[in-house]
């Protein structure tokens, strides 16, 4: 008795105790004293007050003593949760029934086991039932298989109308893919993947073939062999032609902004380069002795010019934004100095109206801040020129205060505020939109290509804030945007104002030295505009017209500088660049070549420097920006 598991009671015909093992007293968590008293009566009550339906455990107790020869097998509840299963037989001695030995076993956890089992398998079959997708059972030992009806169903069958068996499968699979798909099953049968994914194509009743996704998980046994793999198929053909048609769409798409940019890459130089010989020569012709009449109609045609390289600027830059290609410069700079230039260029065209043009920055505003300059410059000319178009009376005020200050960074409000014509309620959110104006009639007043908000607002955002307006007609309208800036650590100075340039030095010998100049241009108004340039300050210059001449050129002759134009006949500027630092590997020189190039998309100066170059001329330039290129490269060759 004590050796079993069980709990043992064994009692005479009537009932009374005759003995138990321990086992028993530990189950029903009787006391030792209420053990040793052999009281029947309280050590029944005891026991009855733990089960869970305590009329029920006393009538079948009360049967059991009525019908001695009676034997039984039942379970006992508790109230706290236990479970016993118990037995109950008559004790005899030969025929007499002397008495009734009760075993009594815990099955609680086994019975719970038992539940959770009933409740998986139940949401098991409910799975599989109710999920939309196929799933699969196979046993690699014995190779059986089993589909799900949704498995079948997805390939167009009835459950009745494909056999469960692996060469169904096997036949179905796009010959394509079967390679593929049996070795990223094998690779997860060897355990080289924890799970088991692919995507594939299966024939359906019809003929036609269904996209797969596959999923499955294996089991091995202690030898590593595996055993049985389960997963389900979900059809992904509707993804699968989406995703199709989407990148059918991307690709077109790609390709359109490809052609896009090229066309925009192509036409920026085809019309620079013949703008580098109008600006040039109008430059040339205006520094010559003229008459009035002659210089007002020549300065007349250089506001023409300038006023078409604008729109070119604003079309390529457009570009750049919704290329994602246009990149911010941050750099250390002053707000103060920056918006009091930019009013400073207005200041004449305000006083030509007549009109009240003030700027306010608040005190308390950091100066030293890190942003872009630039292109914080451009948006402020946008807005500032628009309000003194759209303003004949009144006045244009510019505001700049700081919004919010958080330790090192600053949040900066700038307001552009006019009295001028003012733009109507359903008129206001076409501003930002390119090429659109409130007013697109041909009798317009004002007139414009309407970029300027456009590419503000874009600018704005790549700055991280949002341009705005407040606006009534015949009332006037407010511009403002906020920005955030990096407050920079030289910002507790004081505020910093622009000081007049240096008088003009007197040039040392070395920076008065005649240069010998190689210039390579195949367009012969450019020719002759670099030439008449380079020859005005003095220096000798070679002409050649193509990338092939430029090599032959440097290879046999001596020159302190080569202006190479990028895009040339027989061979361009990059080619041509690439051989002469290739002829000079050997030689330890090396001749400072500048790119002189109508392309202005993002990158093509990096690119000009990738390539070998020294430094980059954009056209169209002009006297100014020659000798500033002149001085860069007279600097970067001073001794010391």
């Amino acid at each position: 008795m004590e050796a079993t598991a069980d709990g043992i009671l064994v009692v005479d015909r009537m009932g009374k105790i005759v003995g138990h093992n321990r086992r028993f007293l530990d189950m029903w968590r009787i006391p030792e004293s209420l053990a040793a008293s052999m009281d029947d009566g309280a050590l029944f009550d005891f026991v009855a007050d733990q089960v869970q339906d305590l009329a029920a455990f006393r009538r079948n107790v009360a049967q059991l003593y009525a019908e001695p020869a009676r034997e039984t097998y039942d379970t006992v509840e508790f109230k706290d949760g236990r479970i016993f299963e118990r037995c109950s037989r008559p004790q005899q001695i030969g025929h007499e029934i002397v008495g009734r030995v009760w075993s009594f076993r815990d099955v609680t956890e086994h019975r719970k086991a038992l539940r959770e089992l009933q409740a998986s398998e139940e949401r098991w079959q409910l799975a599989v039932r109710g999920n939309n997708d196929g799933l699969w059972d196979w046993n690699a030992r014995t190779k059986e298989v089993f589909y799900s009806a949704r498995w079948k169903e997805i390939l167009g069958f009835e459950d009745r109308e494909l056999e469960n068996t692996g060469w169904e499968w096997e036949s179905r699979v796009h010959p394509d893919d079967l390679p593929l798909v049996s070795r990223q099953m094998q690779d997860h049968l060897n355990r080289k993947t924890t799970f088991y994914t692919a995507e594939y194509r299966l024939r359906a009743k019809d003929g036609s073939y269904r996209w797969i996704l596959a999923r499955g998980q294996a089991l091995w046994d202690p030898e590593g062999r595996p055993t049985r793999m389960v997963g389900s198929h979900t059809d992904i053909t509707e993804r699968r032609l989406a995703e199709d048609a989407l990148r059918i769409a991307r690709d077109e798409a790609e390709c359109a902004s490809r052609a896009k940019g090229e066309f925009l890459a192509n036409m920026s130089h085809e019309i620079r380069t013949p703008m580098t010989g109008v600006l040039g020569m109008i430059d040339l012709v205006l520094s010559t002795d003229l008459s009035a009449q002659q210089k007002d109609y020549l300065e007349t045609a250089r506001a023409s010019a300038d006023s078409l390289l604008s729109l070119l600027n604003d079309i390529l830059d457009l570009s750049k934004i919704e290329a994602g290609r246009l990149d911010l410069a941050p750099t250390h700079f002053s707000i103060r100095e920056s918006v009091g230039d930019t009013m400073r260029m207005f200041a004449v065209r305000a006083q030509e109206k007549r009109l009240s043009f003030t700027t306010h920055i608040d005190p308390e505003l950091p100066d030293g801040v890190v942003g872009d300059p630039l292109r914080l410059r451009q948006i402020l000319v946008n807005l500032v020129g628009n309000a003194i178009k759209f303003t004949d009376d009144g006045y244009v005020l510019v505001c700049v205060r700081p919004r919010i200050r958080r330790g090192s960074e600053v949040e900066v409000l700038f307001e552009v505020m006019d009295s001028g014509v003012g733009i109507p309620l359903d008129k206001q959110k076409l501003v930002f939109d390119p090429f659109r104006q409130v007013d697109g009639s041909s009798t317009r007043r004002y007139l414009g290509t309407g970029l300027g908000l456009t590419i503000s607002a874009r600018l704005v955002q790549l700055m991280g804030g949002n341009l705005e307006l407040n606006s009534e007609t015949g009332k006037g309208s407010t511009f403002f945007f906020t920005v955030p800036f990096a407050i920079a650590a030289c910002e507790a100075a004081p505020p910093r104002r622009s000081m007049p340039p240096p008088p003009p030095s007197t040039r040392t010998e070395f920076e008065r030295r005649k240069l010998r100049i190689l210039v390579a241009e195949d367009n012969v108004v450019n020719q002759k505009l670099a030439i008449l340039m380079l020859k005005r300050e003095g220096h000798e210059v070679v002409l050649v017209g193509d990338g092939r001449e430029a090599v032959t050129a440097a290879r046999e002759g001596s020159f302190d500088l080569v202006l190479m134009d990028v895009q040339m006949p027989a061979m361009d500027g990059f080619e041509a660049t690439a051989a002469i630092r290739h002829a000079e590997a050997d030689t330890g020189r090396h001749i400072h070549i500048v790119a002189m190039t109508a392309h202005a998309m993002n990158g093509d100066h990096e690119n000009c420097l990738a390539a070998g170059m020294d430094d980059y001329l954009s056209k169209p330039f002009d006297m100014r920006s020659l000798r500033e290129m002149l001085e860069r490269f007279e600097g970067s060759t001073a001794p010391p």
